[in-house]
């Protein structure tokens, strides 16, 4: 007997494969070889997991030569970058955090692209933001906002409408905005060491 599935809106399972990295899980790797042995294509169990074809082809194909479906081990394209370089990058990003991803490559004995620099600091939870920016307030300025606001207190909608609220617009030209951004991990936004002091006026 057949083992079938409802499928009532079938579609090419590479409309939406699952990313190339991605590996098989014990648990779906049992589910395709159970599939495949109650008489189901590839493309429907492709369909059904979300997995490419290929993927299940390997997984079957893995299971019939070798009667074994775990991942062996050390399979996969080596790692470019030793763990004494993975320390030097993380390193150099937490010691300034500003660096740009050509400068933390710089001490690296190993010809590494950006990307995999970049790669090596998400893997220790170190990414690239924006620097939170503050106003350097001084005593003599908390005065003054507050005189101001205390004088336009009994202002009303009419007050308000006469006055024009204006901000400028940045334009960028090239693809490098010459924004300052700095590494820090997550919730050390608030950090002095990862913030910028604003001045926009005497």
């Amino acid at each position: 007997m057949r083992f079938t599935l409802p499928f009532n809106n079938f579609k090419m399972p590479r409309c939406s494969i699952r990313a190339h990295y991605e590996q098989l899980s014990e648990f779906d790797r049992g589910r395709i070889i159970g599939l495949k042995e109650a008489g189901l294509t590839n493309r429907r169990i492709a369909c059904h997991l979300n997995w490419s074809d290929a993927t299940i082809r390997r997984c079957w194909q893995g299971w019939v030569e070798n009667g074994r479906v775990q991942r062996q081990d050390g399979s996969g394209r080596p790692r470019a970058i030793a763990d004494r370089e993975d320390r030097v990058i993380v390193r150099s990003a937490v010691t300034a955090p500003s660096s740009s991803l050509s400068t933390i490559r710089r001490p690296t004995q190993t010809p590494v692209s950006t990307m995999n620099i970049h790669r090596r600091l998400r893997e220790r939870n170190l990414r690239s933001r924006r620097p939170l920016r503050y106003l350097p307030l001084t005593p003599a300025h908390c005065r003054a906002r507050l005189q101001w606001c205390m004088a336009r207190s009994g202002w009303n909608d009419a007050d308000w409408g006469r006055i024009v609220f204006s901000d400028e617009s940045r334009f960028q030209l090239c693809p490098d905005d010459h924004r300052r951004r700095v590494w820090r991990h997550t919730g050390q936004r608030g950090d002095p060491a990862f913030t910028i002091a604003r001045h926009t006026g005497p």
